[in-house]
């Protein structure tokens, strides 16, 4: 999951500018934080799309969130 958020942040950094931070402490996780970015900026926009932006391949087993102390869903 953190390649998945680099991949994210860095896409954001690409086409906006962030503007806001809020991190937390979280029970489960360590942190868990939420970012506020401008996207108003058309040059910026301009710069890259989701299509084309380049990210690592991201294994899709385990899939991401899946802990073994999470319930499966029923029907599993």
């Amino acid at each position: 999951m953190r390649f998945a958020r680099a991949s994210v942040l860095q896409y954001l950094g690409t086409i906006g500018k962030r503007i806001d931070l809020l991190s937390l402490p979280s029970p489960t996780y360590g942190s868990v934080s939420i970012e506020l970015y401008d996207l108003s900026d058309p040059t910026r926009l301009g710069h890259a799309d989701a299509e084309t932006f380049p990210a690592p391949h991201m294994a899709t087993d385990p899939r991401p969130g899946c802990r073994d102390w999470v319930s499966h869903w029923p029907g599993e």
